[in-house]
């Protein structure tokens, strides 16, 4: 941001003669007059930011119109307003199912929001060039929140993104090395969308040796769980928590990989303890259900049995409740769905009650039979694919084996012909076909746990 008090005009000295002196007059009260317009359009462009800042985002855009009346060329009043219009706070490719525009949705604001947060960048490299890497980053980040598909991401949310690095240095003098930490977070938050979990995790390694940043200490521990090291996973997830506790992170957002990462260490009661919090303290999180279920599955392997059916029930009813409200975002239902199924299988699985199973197939049906609903990315999981390879696994412990392979003799199909999977089948495709191996030889005792963690 520009500092007004640092900017000095240079007002030629009076001059002899009348003409020079009217002269000077004139200069000296253009000096002025653009002095006034630049002070008015950045106070007005503060006064936008401080209202950003506190989640007003109607009121910010206010502001940054007002200091446009007084200077339309003020190049942080475009910046800014691009931000007021493009965040996750004014539109999200989760509001909308994936085969849909954002009017087919009926959410034309979302979609004006977007048109009005590029155009503002637009200008702003336009009148900025120098400072032009702020310009790309903010389109970048508004495509990946407009966007929904590898493809879309490899060509509409990366490019920008990498061009914004290649200007990391204008981006620190601006934003400080937070603002060029945040941009190798948002770089690893589009390659984990896209399942390319080595690319994500190098730009995640970068975000946190370069300064603290929530989502990437955050993320960092998801791409360790799909990579199946859990030591590592654990590591960051605790230091996500103690961070947090110093910056005011939402806790439950390390609490959850934290439980897992401990879970898969063996490490029972912690992941209980840290589980209980997620309910207790933060009621309207997204992993309450999930962490009912590693509370259960936790007790289960301490042989609290009757614990363990509570918790499944508690996770139950959780996602029954999501699935019954109105409120409840498209993107939820997919995971919602997903997480009963599990619960259903697992009930079953300790009361050796098949009426179980089933119910756990029928939710698990539903995602293999919506793909315009489950197939796609969603908090870096695909629950057309998770709840595909669930089904097929409960299908087989239900003696129905022909249909458990025809479920993933699919899905493998999917993998091999669909771009937009591209991420999936690099990183799970030797599992899945490990899978329907163990399908086809009767050798399936439970879902994997690769599955349920699958692309967290």
């Amino acid at each position: 941001m520009i500092n007004l008090s640092s900017i000095h005009w240079n007002i030629p000295k009076l001059a002899v003669g009348i003409i020079c002196f009217i002269g000077v007059i004139i200069l000296a009260g253009s000096a002025y007059s653009a002095y006034h317009t630049e002070e008015m359009a950045a106070k007005y462009t503060n006064m936008g930011i401080k209202e950003y800042s506190d989640g007003n985002y109607e009121k910010s855009i206010e502001y940054f119109k007002e200091a446009l009346k007084y200077d339309p060329n003020y190049p942080w009043a475009w910046y800014n307003m691009g931000n007021a219009y493009g965040n996750e706070n004014q539109f999200h490719h989760y509001d909308k199912l994936p085969s849909q525009t954002y009017c087919e949705a009926g959410l034309p604001d979302e979609q004006k929001k977007y048109d009005e947060a590029i155009k503002c960048y637009n200008i702003f490299i336009k009148l900025d060039p120098k400072d032009a890497a702020l310009g790309y980053s903010g389109i970048g980040n508004s495509n990946y929140l407009y966007y929904d598909s590898y493809l879309d991401r490899k060509y509409e949310v990366l490019p920008y993104l990498f061009e914004a690095l290649k200007h990391k240095d204008e981006i620190s003098k601006n934003s400080g090395k937070e603002g060029v930490a945040a941009l190798y977070a948002n770089i690893g938050r589009t390659y984990l969308a896209m399942s390319e979990l080595d690319d994500a995790l190098k730009y995640y390694k970068l975000s946190v040796n370069t300064a603290p940043v929530d989502s990437a200490y955050e993320h960092i521990t998801w791409v360790y769980v799909n990579l199946g090291d859990y030591n590592t996973g654990y590591k960051y997830a605790q230091d996500y928590l103690t961070l947090g506790s110093k910056y005011g992170w939402d806790s439950d957002l390390g609490l959850m990989p934290a439980a897992i990462c401990a879970y898969h260490l063996g490490k029972y009661d912690e992941a209980i303890k840290l589980c209980s919090e997620i309910p207790s303290k933060f009621p309207d999180s997204a992993y309450v259900g999930e962490a009912y279920r590693y509370m259960a599955i936790s007790n289960m392997k301490k042989g609290n049995k009757n614990n363990a059916i509570k918790y499944l029930n508690d996770d139950i009813k959780t996602c029954t409740n999501a699935l019954t409200s109105k409120d409840t975002s498209p993107s939820d239902i997919p995971g919602a769905y997903f997480e009963r199924g599990l619960s259903y299988y697992l009930i079953g699985e300790y009361t050796n009650d098949t009426t179980y199973y089933k119910k756990a197939m029928n939710d698990f049906e539903y995602l293999y039979n919506h793909p315009e609903i489950s197939n796609r990315e969603v908090a870096h999981q695909n629950y057309y694919i998770k709840g595909s390879l669930a089904l097929s696994c409960v299908k087989e412990k239900l003696d129905d084996k022909k249909d458990a392979e025809n479920i993933i003799n699919k899905i493998s199909q999917n993998l091999n012909s669909d771009p937009n999977l591209i991420g999936w089948k690099k990183y799970y495709g030797k599992r899945i076909n490990k899978l329907k191996s163990d399908i086809s030889s009767n050798s399936i005792s439970e879902i994997p746990s690769w599955i349920v963690e699958l692309g967290h």
